[in-house]
């Protein structure tokens, strides 16, 4: 009995003595949020419950976003002792760069920088390899290699300044979601890109690509790819391994054609590749039979695959402004309204009419058609382009202090159905 009581002293003096190691308290959280708006003369002007959030006595949250009063100029490494952190918000801060103390949150769970003028990005951050969650935007021209230690990161959203990714992103396996946009340097991937083989997401829209490496083909679990404003002049014939690929935006680039192997994608039900310079269609493409929402407008088509009436599912197919001189007679076999809420042909003005394709729209020749089903659309078209030219305006001018509207909420409206 005497030996139990001992080994029983034994071990609550070990926790005595050495538990201050071990375990924090509040107390000594909230020292470390007040040492940071002290460096920032906020001493007496916020205080610590207004930035943070507790949870079991530990400091779990803290939002640092610029108001009539928070401002936020440095991060002293004192915010490496929140080592309970799960939340970390900085947004509207001149904030330039991250101590390496930052390293140090290891159950940090979500980071979010955002409107910022941080132009680095310090190689620590890759300790907090329990981050789930990074929103990054802010100036900066590099990620640091060790971006690829975060495995757990299921969604990265960065607006920079990049004009490289590094190589260690194939690393991220757990990432579902990853958007890189805003980056006007940006010309390449790196091939590891490929290596992701748990995203769904990816946007790379509003870059200026010039090109998509083969291994894009080995992302067997994409869903959907958004490549809108980019110098992309081809799709890469690896595409058609996406076999789960639903949606595929390419909007305003420099294609010239589609892949045969567009074909086998055979999940996709939106296909966007307005205002390309697009010439022929494969018929590989008209095997898309789960295909809803096509649109090719603005390219220059001047005719369409025989087999056109093939794509079954169609729902809404947009071919104006393009110089379609002939349109196939399995096209009649489409039950689409005409005109911009179905099948449109507007604004191609050498096309002309079969006796069948002229029951089936009912117009005996393109002027006809074009009094019956495209007065509205010319003054929803310039309506449409006014405001996409307005959202892009704003994209190329927009800075991380001067615009108040996130970028997040801009890239969201090149989601609204387009005419």
């Amino acid at each position: 009995m005497r030996i139990y009581l001992n080994i029983i002293i034994v071990v609550i003096s070990f926790f005595v003595v050495f538990s201050p190691l071990y375990s924090q308290s509040y107390k000594e959280d909230s020292l470390a949020v007040q040492a940071i708006l002290d460096s920032n003369g906020l001493g007496g002007k916020v205080y610590v419950w207004e930035v943070s959030e507790v949870e079991n006595d530990r400091i779990v949250s803290l939002t640092l976003e610029a108001g009539m009063v928070i401002l936020i100029d440095v991060i002293p490494g004192d915010i490496g002792k929140l080592t309970a952190l799960r939340t970390l918000r900085i947004t509207n801060n001149p904030l330039t760069n991250l101590p390496p103390e930052i390293g140090n949150l290891k159950a940090l769970d979500s980071l979010i920088i955002q409107e910022c003028g941080l132009t680095e990005l310090t190689s620590e951050i890759g300790n907090c390899t329990s981050i789930t969650y990074f929103f990054l935007d802010c100036p900066i021209n590099k990620l640091p290699s060790t971006i690829g230690n975060l495995s757990s990161m299921k969604s990265f959203e960065c607006y920079c300044d990049l004009d490289s990714i590094p190589s260690g992103i194939g690393n991220l396996s757990s990432l579902e979601k990853l958007i890189i946009s805003l980056n006007n340097k940006l010309t390449s991937l790196p091939v590891e890109i490929g290596n992701l083989s748990s995203l769904k997401y990816l946007c790379l829209s509003l870059n200026n690509l010039q090109s998509l490496p083969d291994e894009m083909g080995n992302l067997s679990n994409l869903e959907t790819l958004l490549l809108q404003h980019n110098s992309i002049p081809e799709i890469p014939s690896s595409i058609g391994n996406l076999s789960k690929l639903k949606v595929l935006d390419i909007y305003r680039n420099h294609l010239t054609g589609i892949p045969p192997e567009s074909g086998k994608l055979l999940s996709l039900i939106s296909f966007n590749a307005r205002n390309n310079n697009i010439s022929f269609i494969p018929e590989d493409f008209c095997s898309l039979s789960s295909l809803i929402d096509v649109n090719l407008q603005e390219n220059k088509l001047t005719a369409l695959p025989d087999n056109f009436g093939n794509l079954i599912s169609l729902g809404k197919a947009n071919l104006s402004k393009n110089m379609l001189q002939t349109i196939p007679a399995s096209i009649t076999s489409l039950n689409l309204p005409q005109g911009p809420s179905g099948i449109n042909l507007c604004f191609n003005p050498d096309l002309v009419f079969t006796e069948d394709q002229q029951v089936w729209a009912d117009a005996v020749d393109y002027s006809e058609y074009e009094q019956k089903y495209c007065p509205e659309f010319k003054s929803t078209f310039i309506h449409y382009t006014s405001f996409n030219n307005f959202l892009f305006t704003v994209f190329k001018i927009s800075s991380c202090f001067l615009v108040k509207v996130t970028t997040r909420d801009i890239l969201n409206s090149f989601s609204v159905s387009r005419i």
